[in-house]
Order: C-alpha cells, then structure tokens, then sequence
C-alpha cells in the first residue's frame, strides 16, 4: 500500500448530477424502508421548485444511460466532440447554479464531509485485509477516493477510474451495513486477478440490465466480485454465508459454483 493515497470527502459533480437524476425520473430505491432522509428532502424541494432554465439535454441523458454512465462522464469531464455533449455539460453546469441546487448541494456536502469520518477508516481497514488476501492494487491505481452519496438508492455503488485515481462513491447504506458496501466496490480493484473460464456463461435478465450490467463482460466480473466477498467474509470474517449464498442466487444463479472458482484460485496463489 506504500504510496497510495487514501481519501474521502465530497464531491460537487457526484452531488449536482444525482440532484438531476432524481428530478428526472430516478426512482431507484433498494431499502424495504425507503428512501434516505435526505434524498426524499431533496426530490420534494427540487420538485416544487420553478427552474430559470429548461433541460432538454440533460433530461434525456438521465432517461437514456444509466447511472453509472453519467457518474463516468461528469468526473472525468470528457467533453466528447458532439453537439450532445456539449449541450450536456452546459446544461449541467446551468443546473448546478440553480437557487435550489446550490442551497440543497451545500447540505450535501456536510452529510458527505460527516460521513467520511466514518467511513474512512473503515476504507483503510478493508483495503488493508484485501491486500494481505489477494495482493495489492494494480500499480496504475494511485489514489483511492471515497465519496458518500445520500442522493442514491440505499445499497447501491459504483466504482470509477479517471487518471489513476480510483472513485467509490457509496450510498447512504455503507454508514450501516459493518462494511458491506465499500467492501464490494473495493473489491472491484482485485477482480482482475481472477478470471472465470469461457465455459462460464452468464444469462442477462431485465433486472440484471436495470441495474447497469449491460454486458457478458460487467456480469462475469460482478461473478467475480460477489464471489470474493463471499469467500472473505468465510474465510477472514468466519461468518455463515449460507443464507447470502441463496440470497445471491437470485441474480446470480452460478454464484456457489463462481465462488467455489475463486477459492481454488486464492487457494492456489497462496502456495
């Protein structure tokens, strides 16, 4: 872990772009209670409210991709070549400047800011044991960078690579869930090191593309991740994971014979 930089705080483009998200349609919630406190606050106050602007652009973009998408472009800033794009990003940063959206993305930003010193800790810990598990990152990865989302659906994440740097941003759940969350998006930096045979197919259903896995690729490498999770919390955390192991097979019905893959691997590298 020698030179690797570990942060987390908050994010202006993460805040500004699920404002938008959930003012144009973003319903996604996972939590049987509900939504996050802040985040209902958030979609009541946005939609009472009269914007100076009209969204075309930026409206459609939040029907067309999908979350993880638009989280890619607005941390990088990839300003591609199209009249769409451009159009984008100006209508972004309009919104970004609206009443509304500066006083709700403040208020975003002391739950992010709260949130990191829990969290940050717990990062470091993790990412820790991984590397005592599995090795460490890839040597590309220079700094890791872990942003709390309450905007977002309860468990949900995402991971984002721009220039070296490793983005996790988590939803409010990861304050809750002993780890759950940054673990698994953490664990996305190690999938690489394991890779399932090309007898291993995988079967997209609707749900699966709902929640971002838009291709054979992304659902092998989620295999991968979920799989890892399971043999650490087996083997370092010795928990039971019978009962997360049927959970998981509602997704993903080859998970117990992924996770059996896995373990001969690390099993193996150990030797």
């Amino acid at each position: 872990m020698k030179g690797l930089k570990i942060e987390a705080g908050a994010s202006r483009e993460v805040t500004v772009l699920f404002l938008a998200l959930n003012v144009f349609g973003y319903d996604d919630e996972n939590n049987s209670r509900g939504m996050n406190v802040m985040r209902k606050r958030a979609r009541k106050e946005l939609k009472r409210s009269v914007f100076k602007n009209t969204y075309i652009y930026l409206h459609r973009a939040m029907r067309v991709y999908s979350p993880w998408t638009l989280l890619h472009t607005v941390i990088s800033q990839k300003r591609r070549n199209s009249k769409n794009s451009r159009n984008f990003f100006t209508e972004f940063n309009r919104f970004s400047q609206e009443p509304v959206v500066r006083q709700l993305s403040q208020d975003v930003r002391e739950i992010q800011l709260a949130s990191a010193k829990i969290l940050l800790p717990l990062l470091k810990q993790e990412l820790q044991n991984f590397i005592s598990l599995l090795g460490n990152p890839p040597k590309e990865v220079k700094k890791i960078v872990l942003i709390a989302n309450p905007l977002d659906a309860y468990w949900r994440g995402y991971q984002v690579r721009e220039n070296g740097t490793v983005y996790l941003v988590v939803g409010p759940g990861a304050k809750h869930d002993n780890g759950t969350l940054v673990r698994h998006e953490l664990l996305h930096l190690f999938a690489n090191r394991i890779q399932l045979p090309r007898s291993f197919i995988v079967h997209l259903s609707q749900r699966l593309i709902k929640q971002g896995y838009g291709s054979a690729r992304v659902l092998k490498e989620e295999y991968i991740v979920r799989a890892l999770d399971l043999f650490y919390r087996s083997v370092i955390l010795k928990k039971d994971i019978s009962q997360m192991l049927n959970r998981e097979r509602r997704d993903l019905p080859r998970i117990r014979e992924a996770l059996t893959l896995v373990a001969q691997k690390i099993e193996k590298g150990r030797r």
